[in-house]
């Protein structure tokens, strides 16, 4: 059985709550965070970025988020890699 997905970059998303359609639990529950949520430029970033790596680099960036986050959303400054917030 073959299952065809299309790449992220190809798919709509929809706000979620953290955790819901983006994977971040695991992370929260390993750095002891209590991430609620991202913030509504941290999310449109994720939906607008398209993602080159694919899954692996979105999970990536959503680990680093929250051993970046401060707070209890996840912030631009949190998700956007450092090297792509330099270029502005």
């Amino acid at each position: 059985m073959q299952i065809d997905l299309p790449p992220l970059r190809e798919r709509v998303a929809g706000r979620a709550a953290a955790g819901d359609g983006i994977p971040c639990s695991g992370s929260r529950s390993q750095n002891g965070k209590q991430i609620s949520d991202f913030d509504t430029a941290a999310w449109e970033w994720l939906s607008s970025y398209h993602w080159p790596g694919n899954v692996r680099e979105l999970k990536n960036a959503v680990e680093r988020s929250v051993i970046m986050a401060r707070g209890r959303q996840i912030t631009l400054n949190d998700i956007m890699p450092r090297h792509l917030a330099e270029r502005g």
